[in-house]
């Protein structure tokens, strides 16, 4: 077993049980990952590791973590990360380390009182000396003050928030109570506030501790999808993760709903703002629903002159659905793929539009939302866009004293909508618009918390119209058909491939059991066999692989740095953290960017690199946006992306790399996901058996929310 002495420079992942992957850097320099359980670790610590080397035939050097403590010397690791920074001019990060390796912790005493002392250094001359004194000078008290926070382990950016923000007070602030940094500075959350409360000695049962986590433990529940936490899981989560008793657990909880930060509902634990959101929800659709409306009605020549405009035809379903949907005030379509949705959709607004009704069309994001303009003719917005967010301020300016303009909202991919945009969408309806969603129910729920779709459709409180006939695109076309038999849970009908028949299918599974071939068989399919039969270039957002993970060699992670290597082999590019960004790379953004109105999930491409800069543009739907520094986190590769990430976009071709290996992630609605993101072709590589197996498994992804129990009460 060895021991090696490292710096966390960054977090990969973190699991249950204090599970992490760290990026790691040795004293040598050397950057690698640690792997093993090391719960209260965290970016900027200083560790002693004892463990085994191990070489990751996708990842390289690895450290597999047995043993860990926290490096006695961090006071001098602090001293070298504060005078490393560049917040002292003169000092850079080599000068740095003999500064302390020369004076130690009287290094700061030094630049303080007898600065002309680091002449004694190799390499300061009497120009650092004058740039030194000038920065020491200029910085005065706040000198001690960010020499603290670097010692708790806080970087440059977020030392001159907290600092900004106390003041002169800063220190007594966080020795008084640390977890008020969470409230007071964004970016900062539990996990950081109790690392700093650890290295400053708070107890581990200090009220202000316990009931940060009660607060950190509801809002780690938002991001998972849930609304409220049920009140003995909470408790039974605080005492496990925090060493505490019941007792002690459940009278802070009752101090939170004192103090009126919490609120608990039948056993329910929300957080109060989310409270009050599902409470407004429904109380709102009550009243849209209630409210008076005169239905809109039309004729056999009104449809039939649509169709010869547009040289389509509906079938029963569809006519009894679109007159039925022009009669109520709420309303619901709902299907699977090829069921109809868009085509009515596009009859249900021009409808309208004839009728002199003013429309409003929008969806959850930018690619939807365009898709729907192409669609129906009329200019479709993102419900940001609609609502007239802003950004920075996070402020809607469209809400119930200032409604939307319009007779009728119709809001496509209603299945991606969380609860905080759907309050903020029926907070901006007057009462008496109508309002027409439409989506697939049986979708991924969305990101954001709560599954208000399918809890709006399985109430049966609002009149829902199920699409149900599916309208093929040819003869040999199995994309419609496998999606709804898997729907159904029926294995998918797969063609059986004849070399000598050259019958084109538009699905199609490839046997495959090592991982090391399926990556092969994706990177030749993706960069030679579907660009040179179709024509199409693997740079653009025609094709797309979806994978179920981001670890592995099938992985998200991986193939993309397997086919940014084989397709992009420009050796100039900007590397930050572990990503490297070339010249043409596909890009995707991962969250929604209000200013540069880019949205999550977006594809694009690298269109220019400016070394010198330290900055990308990139090319999204013939917009060219610029990114640089900190925003390199909002983007990644997209060769790859996930199915969860594919949500409410479209591809000509889909391949989905599938094993056992995948485990959890193989659940039906998953891979009906996946390949309805498909208009041209889905193909699968991998086991069948793991299919077989995602097919079977309709665990369905429940989400704690109370909104579908109060619709059908109060509805």
């Amino acid at each position: 077993m060895e021991e090696i002495k490292v710096s966390v420079i960054g977090i990969r992942f973190e699991g249950e049980n204090g599970f992490k992957i760290l990026k790691v850097r040795d004293k040598g320099g050397d950057v690698f990952f640690a792997i093993g359980k090391m719960k209260d670790v965290g970016e900027s610590d200083s560790l002693i590791l004892k463990g085994d080397y191990n070489i990751h035939h996708s990842y390289g050097k690895e450290f597999i973590v047995k043993e860990y403590e926290f490096n006695s010397e961090d006071k001098l690791e602090a001293i070298r990360r504060f005078l490393s920074s560049s917040i002292i001019k003169g000092i850079g990060v080599k000068t740095a380390e003999k500064i302390v390796d020369e004076f130690g912790e009287d290094s700061i005493r030094i630049l303080k009182e007898n600065p002309d002392e680091l002449m004694r250094v190799n390499g300061i001359g009497e120009k650092n000396i004058k740039s030194i004194k000038e920065s020491v000078l200029s910085l005065g008290p706040v000198l001690d003050t960010m020499l603290f926070l670097t010692a708790v382990g806080l970087g440059q950016s977020l030392s001159y928030k907290i600092i900004e923000e106390f003041k002169d007070s800063t220190e007594y602030e966080i020795k008084d109570n640390p977890y008020i940094l969470i409230k007071k500075i964004k970016g900062i959350g539990f996990k950081t506030a109790d690392r700093i409360a650890k290295r400053i000695g708070i107890p581990e049962d200090s009220p202000f501790r316990i009931r940060s986590f009660i607060i950190y433990i509801l809002e780690t529940a938002l991001e998972d999808g849930d609304t409220f936490l049920h009140e003995e899981e909470l408790i039974n989560k605080t005492v496990d993760e925090i060493g505490i008793s019941a007792e002690f657990a459940r009278e802070n909880l009752e101090s939170l709903v004192e103090s009126g930060e919490i609120i608990i509902e039948e056993g329910c634990v929300y957080l109060k703002f989310v409270h009050i959101i599902e409470e407004k929800i429904v109380e709102k659709l009550k009243i849209l629903k209630s409210f008076l409306f005169v239905p809109i009605e039309i004729e056999n020549e009104d449809i039939e002159a649509l169709e010869k405009r547009w040289d389509m035809k509906l079938d029963k379903e569809q006519r009894d659905t679109l007159r039925q949907v022009l009669k109520n005030k709420i309303s619901i379509i709902t299907g699977g793929p090829g069921t109809g949705k868009t085509t009515l959709l596009k009859f249900v607004s021009n409808i309208l539009h004839e009728r002199g009704k003013k429309i409003l069309i929008g969806a959850p994001t930018g690619r939807a939302s365009r898709r729907i303009t192409e669609t129906t003719g009329f200019d479709a917005k993102t419900l940001h866009r609609m609502l007239e967010y802003v950004p920075g301020k996070e402020v809607f300016l469209r809400n119930k004293f200032n409604p939307l303009e319009a007779d009728t909202i119709i809001v496509d991919e209603s299945s991606m909508i969380d609860i905080f945009l759907f309050y903020r969408l029926i907070d901006a309806l007057s009462p008496q618009a109508q309002i027409i969603f439409v989506g697939d129910h049986y979708q991924l729920p969305p990101v954001g918390p709560g599954y208000i779709f399918r809890d709006m459709v399985n109430s049966g409180k609002i009149k829902t119209f199920y699409l149900s006939k599916i309208y093929r695109r040819g003869e040999k076309s199995l994309i419609n058909v496998n999606a709804h038999k898997i729907k159904n849970g029926e294995y998918p009908d797969i063609p059986v491939i004849d070399k000598e028949n050259e019958d084109l299918y538009d699905f199609y599974f490839v046997d495959k059991n090592r991982e090391e071939d399926i990556l092969k068989t994706i990177v030749e399919l993706y960069i030679i066999r579907i660009p040179e039969k179709f024509g199409i270039d693997p740079l653009s957002d025609k094709i797309q692989i979806l994978s179920p993970m981001y670890r592995g060699i099938i992985g998200v992670d991986n193939i993309n740095k397997v086919l940014q290597e084989k397709i992009n082999s420009l050796s100039k590019g900007i590397k930050y953290q572990d990503k490297l960004f070339k010249k043409g790379d596909k890009i995707i953004q991962l969250k929604n960017d209000y200013d540069k109105e880019v949205f999550n999930g977006d594809i694009g491409n690298i269109k220019k690199i400016n070394t010198i800069k330290n900055s990308i543009i990139i090319n999204f739907f013939n917009r060219e946006i610029e990114y640089e520094g900190r925003e390199f986190n909002e983007i990644s590769l997209a060769y790859a992306i996930s199915i969860h990430k594919s949500q409410g976009s479209e591809y000509d071709f889909v391949i989905i790399p599938i094993v056992k290996k995948q485990g959890i992630m193989l659940q039906r609605n998953l891979i009906y996901t996946a390949i309805t993101r498909a208009k041209k072709m889905v193909i699968f590589i991998g086991e069948r058996e793991a299919l077989e197996t995602a097919v079977k498994n309709n665990t369905p992804l429940e989400r704690n929310s109370n909104i579908y129990q109060k619709i059908v009460r109060e509805m």
